[in-house]
């Protein structure tokens, strides 16, 4: 554990953060297009700022203060921090019932939606799939596709979504009770989206057409028919 760690991102200065020095790197393994990967930037740094990460245009902004966005190009959610992690109470739709679901908002998860073992799934017909790699080795698990998913105004349709087994992906009593699952950003990639920490929000813009939003078009006109 090293102290009084300090760490430069661009022109944005986080000091006295606290890092943590591994005797090996277990993501050595993990490449993405041919950059290794040295460590993890976490909370510490994050929680200091609003996080812009700007998907389409592939760069992230670090804030500081406000006034920063024009809010009327973004939609809104209330953001709950809980250990550090950003977490959002939303809507999913499974077999025509609504259930309100909370998310943690993670960017290091490649996958759209992960759920863990809800009882609403129960009996569900649902395929075998390799979800990933973790620490603790291969995560195996279900997958299905949620009917319905709402991010803040938008709805979004036929999301594909991982139900991880329980002996692949341990679950205590305290993250059981915080969180329902992980949104990731394979379904957060067509937007713009900030993590302001210090006023609790997350805001999304949207920066490309999502085919999803063309289905609830047609679902409309033909309900109006």
């Amino acid at each position: 554990v090293v102290t009084n760690f300090s760490l430069r991102v661009a022109d944005a200065f986080a000091p006295n953060l606290g890092a943590v020095v591994l005797d090996r790197n277990p993501l050595k393994l993990i490449k993405m297009k041919g950059v290794t990967i040295h460590g993890v930037i976490g909370a510490t740094l994050f929680r200091s700022f609003a996080v812009e990460i700007d998907f389409p245009a592939q760069i992230i902004r670090l804030h500081d203060g406000e006034g920063f966005l024009d809010e009327n190009t973004y939609s809104s959610l209330p953001l709950n921090i809980v250990s550090d992690r950003p977490i959002i109470a939303t809507q999913v739709k499974w077999k025509g019932a609504l259930k309100t679901l909370k998310l943690m908002v993670d960017t290091g998860f490649n996958h759209h939606l992960l759920l863990y073992n809800h009882p609403f799934i129960q009996g569900a017909h649902l395929k075998s799939e390799k979800i990933g790699m973790g620490y603790s080795g291969t995560i195996i698990g279900k997958a299905g596709n949620m009917q319905q998913l709402h991010l803040g105004e938008r709805k979004i349709f036929d999301v594909h979504t991982y139900f991880p087994s329980s002996t692949a992906y341990k679950i205590n009593d305290a993250i059981s009770t915080e969180r329902d699952g992980i949104i990731g950003n394979a379904l957060l990639k067509s937007f713009c989206v900030v993590l302001d920490y210090a006023h609790a929000k997350l805001y999304i813009r949207e920066d490309l057409p999502w085919p999803f939003l063309q289905q609830e078009m047609v679902y409309n006109q033909s309900v109006d028919a």
